[in-house]
């Protein structure tokens, strides 16, 4: 999921295009990204991050939780959601 758009890769190199396009804004300053706690449920990892970025509009904070699952030593499978760019507390 990203915004406004369910997607599924064929492979890893139809990934990046799609992930380049979605997180590149010349408007935007990443001030900070900070991990979250991981943890497993079975064979699913779940990894996250927060973001503090400085926009047009103003500071903007959003936090994104991964899920994954390994296959071969590389991602096999992936879901990650997103809280979206909101104003700090």
């Amino acid at each position: 999921m990203t915004p406004k758009r369910i997607w599924e890769a064929e492979d890893a190199a139809a990934v990046e295009p799609i992930l380049r396009k979605w997180l590149d804004d010349p408007d935007e300053t990443t001030e900070s990204v900070e991990a979250t706690e991981p943890s497993s449920i079975a064979n699913t990892v779940r990894v996250g991050w927060r973001a503090r970025l400085t926009t047009p509009d103003g500071p903007r904070v959003f936090e994104q939780q991964a899920y994954v699952r390994e296959r071969d030593g590389l991602i096999g499978w992936i879901r990650i959601v997103c809280t979206g760019k909101i104003p700090p507390d």
